[in-house]
């Protein structure tokens, strides 16, 4: 008996991380601290189009994660958006 290979499934989850800046020097940080080396964030924009396809590829939660996601400034427009998005 041959078996059709099977199909990826949808994505669960998104987690966004938003940004490296965080006011905490936690040693067991994972995050880098030369900001600088690490190129621009996302725009707003951008994490928009990302959460948009995220749900259409099924996703069902996103977390908003980083550093610290409230450092950003758009992070409530980002919040509005998924919760806009939330899956039926």
């Amino acid at each position: 008996m041959v078996r059709e290979p099977s199909r990826p499934c949808a994505p669960l989850w998104l987690l966004a991380e938003l940004t490296y800046r965080c006011p905490l020097h936690c040693a067991f940080c994972y995050n880098p601290v030369d900001y600088a080396r690490h190129g621009a964030e996302l725009d707003t924009d951008t994490w928009i189009e990302v959460i948009s396809a995220a749900r259409e590829l099924g996703a069902a939660q996103i977390g908003f994660s980083g550093g610290e996601p409230l450092q950003r400034d758009d992070l409530e427009v980002l919040v509005e958006h998924a919760r806009a998005k939330r899956a039926p």
